[in-house]
């Protein structure tokens, strides 16, 4: 029996790593506001290492089976040990949901799935694997080709605060006297020119489109990820910034899910903005490099990425 602790805690692939900050080239230093970008993130993550949590969280441990089917030819064993991580997480997510629900099955499964999404990991505080069992005779897959499988059994700290928050907003839970929703949102910006631009869709994701908070963590030229703290998501949450954002600026939907939206950002007058060369991501001594021609999508296959 094999027992892995992993933390939530722990920086995700696209977090806060060293492609966060700008190359510095030889000679001197010009400070910019993609630097002032870089440093932020910097001092937001210190922040975060050493803050102390100032409200508990009502954490909630579960414990749930993960299985992943194994094809002729298939993946290698550790993918499907990670295949099996992930279902066994999503599994102790949706039993949190149904307690908190008071019901052993949901009355209406598709908008169940819906709410919850397939990305267990908003809703995983900490997780550790009791128990890899490696390839067994395949016993939860629905295939009746399949004959083998890849099973685990894990102990989740599951957030119920999230899941519930999760719930409220999706109107399948009421909420509590006195407790407002909340979505938990990446916003993946992609195809970022001037750095006036950043600042005008943060400005409005908070006045305009009633975000709590929006907290930058990942910042590289061409791309920057915001998480956003809202009693909307997904959809709605795209739509409230759109109807907020300054005219010139358009946002274009790469992906819409409830926990992240992807959104490559244009701007329709180009010479209005960065045109001085102030506030411009890119100068002389540091040319423009070639934007992502796709923002890939994000890994949700580690073992745990929060």
């Amino acid at each position: 029996m094999n027992r892995t602790d992993e933390s939530a805690d722990e920086p995700r692939r696209h977090g806060l790593g060293g492609e966060m900050h700008p190359s510095i080239n030889d000679g001197p230093v010009r400070r910019s506001p993609w630097t002032a970008i870089g440093v932020a993130c910097f001092t937001i993550a210190m922040l975060g290492a050493t803050a102390p949590t100032a409200v508990a969280r009502d954490i909630e441990k579960v414990e749930a089976v993960g299985a992943a089917p194994i094809y002729p030819g298939g993946a290698a064993q550790q993918v499907l040990r990670d295949r099996a991580v992930r279902s066994a997480l999503n599994d102790a997510v949706r039993k949190s949901a149904a307690r908190l629900l008071g019901v052993v099955e949901p009355q209406d499964p598709e908008r169940f799935e819906s709410a919850l999404g397939s990305d267990p990991y908003p809703f995983v505080s900490r997780f550790h694997v009791v128990e890899d069992r490696g390839v067994q005779p395949a016993l939860f897959s629905s295939n009746p080709e399949v004959e083998s499988e890849y099973r685990v059994i894990v102990e989740v700290d599951i957030d119920r605060d999230r899941v519930r928050g999760r719930l409220v907003a999706n109107q399948l839970l009421g909420a509590p006297s006195g407790v407002v929703s909340s979505f938990q949102t990446r916003i993946a910006l992609e195809g970022l020119e001037d750095y006036r631009d950043y600042e005008a869709i943060r400005s409005a994701l908070v006045t305009g489109a009633g975000a709590r908070s929006a907290t930058l963590i990942e910042a590289m030229p061409g791309r920057i990820v915001i998480a956003v703290d809202s009693d909307r998501g997904g959809s709605e949450l795209l739509s409230a910034l759109e109807r907020s954002i300054p005219g010139h600026l358009e946002l274009i939907p790469l992906q819409v899910d409830p926990d992240l939206l992807r959104l490559r950002v244009t701007n329709r007058n180009p010479g209005g903005l960065g045109s001085t060369g102030h506030s411009s991501l890119h100068s002389p001594s540091h040319p423009p490099s070639q934007p992502n021609a796709e923002l890939g999508e994000f890994d949700t296959t580690e073992r745990n990425r929060y």
